[in-house]
């Protein structure tokens, strides 16, 4: 549930990690030591088991991924045989300990210059073209490194390569694709939306009422219900049209909101269909998917000269698999991917994010079988708030301290108080 399946199929070794020091040297085959930012994960490059004495250019050479344990032990997750080659590059491995990445600086057209590995074992190459790098001589890289950034599945490792000239270039280390932008982008679609082969027919209906939920999850649909009547008799509905307007000031907040314009169109019927001389009304739903975390404006737009009221929607980060607040304001979210999102709640403090070693999975594990299989009442003086999600279904808990059972007290104990050396 947590991602044990992957975590089962890796690869059981035990290495050596003996640091090196760095060498100038352009033509030498460099051992290579690298920690991921958060500190649970490490990685090296070295020659395989048998190969020490051959020559670097013949030799195969292993790299392998550790998890860096509580008590100090590492425990190496997998390894792979790799391409290794002379010179300086950077290297990186990710915080989930799932990738490990080689960037080379100097940039030659058809060169590779990015690799990436994965625990799945296969070789991912990225040259100047997939990286859309324009001019490709020289120096083409300022920095690299790997950060998390929010998708609408939860956080997700990104390399992130500031360019010499300007510019970001972003690659998804679980798909290789390549954006110019920090945060990621999802597409936006919506419907039942009007067939452009009709759109120039199509009026706009009466709207009488609006409604949509206050929070969605990104990756959930937003489904605003709209109910009105057609312009003249015997029309029919169409569909919607829309559209996502600009960003403004929300009004006495320090907040800005995207406005989202919704429009209900109707269509004449055809002229051999009878003709009902009464206004029908109608109640349809439009689906809006892929709206990024943020604060939108809602404006349902009909005939009436007195619009009705904006809707106001907030778009939160993805629905983790488990979430926990604590009084105070402090959240912490676990994702299916076994990765922990710890807020604050305080503006302007970045979330701490970590990666559950094989211990807290295990716990936790066993923990969610023991959860009550249906939500408990509201609490609004309760210390802890629970939440999950089980076989679709989304239940809650709010309990005290002092009222914790054995899986209540397993989920506190893992996420809410973890060791800050870790997170």
């Amino acid at each position: 549930m947590l991602g044990l399946a992957r975590m089962n199929s890796l690869i059981a070794l035990l290495f050596a990690f003996a640091p090196q020091a760095p060498s100038t040297d352009a033509g030498r085959f460099h051992a290579v030591d690298v920690v991921a930012a958060g500190g649970q994960f490490a990685a090296s490059v070295r020659k395989a088991e048998g190969q020490e004495q051959v020559d670097d250019v013949l030799a195969r050479w292993l790299l392998t991924v550790e998890m860096r344990q509580r008590d100090g032990t590492r425990t190496a997750l997998w390894s792979n045989l790799v391409r290794h080659r002379p010179g300086e590059r950077s290297h990186l491995v990710a915080d989930d300990g799932f990738s490990f990445v080689e960037v080379d600086p100097s940039c030659e057209t058809g060169r590779e210059l990015v690799r990436i590995w994965r625990v799945d074992g296969e070789e991912r190459a990225l040259d100047a073209s997939e990286l859309a790098l324009e001019r490709c001589t020289g120096p083409w890289l300022a920095n690299a490194a790997i950060e998390w950034v929010e998708t609408p599945l939860g956080p997700a490792p990104q390399l992130l390569l500031a360019l010499a000239a300007g510019g970001l270039r972003r690659v998804d280390l679980a798909s290789d694709s390549v954006a110019s932008t920090r945060e990621w982008a999802s597409e936006v679609t919506a419907g039942p939306l009007v067939d452009p082969q009709f759109v120039a027919a199509a009026q706009t209906s009466y709207v009488k009422t609006a409604t949509a939920p206050e929070r969605v999850h990104w990756g959930e649909p937003l489904e605003l219900v709209v109910q009105g009547s057609h312009p003249t008799p015997n029309w029919q509905f169409a569909g919607f049209s829309v559209e996502l307007g600009g960003t403004f000031a929300d009004a006495g907040a320090d907040e800005r909101r995207t406005s989202v314009l919704v429009t209900p169109l109707s269509l004449p019927p055809p002229n051999d269909r009878p003709q009902a001389q009464v206004l029908t009304d109608y109640r349809q739903t439009v689906t809006i998917v892929g709206l990024a975390p943020g604060r939108y404006s809602v404006r349902v737009l009909g005939r009436d000269d007195k619009p009705i009221d904006p809707l106001a929607v907030e778009i939160t980060h993805a629905r983790p698999w488990v979430e926990l607040g604590l009084r105070g304001g402090r959240t912490v979210r676990l994702h299916t991917t076994g990765v922990v999102v710890d807020e604050t709640g305080q503006r302007g403090v970045a979330p701490r994010i970590r990666v559950l070693d094989g211990d807290e999975r295990a716990r936790l594990e066993s923990a969610f079988r023991g959860l009550p299989k249906r939500s408990s009442g509201a609490n609004a003086s309760a210390e802890y708030r629970l939440s999950w999600t089980v076989d679709g279904k989304h239940l809650d808990a709010r309990f005290d301290g002092g009222s914790l059972d054995a899986a209540l007290l397993a989920f506190v104990q893992v996420l809410g108080g973890a060791d800050p050396e870790r997170r």
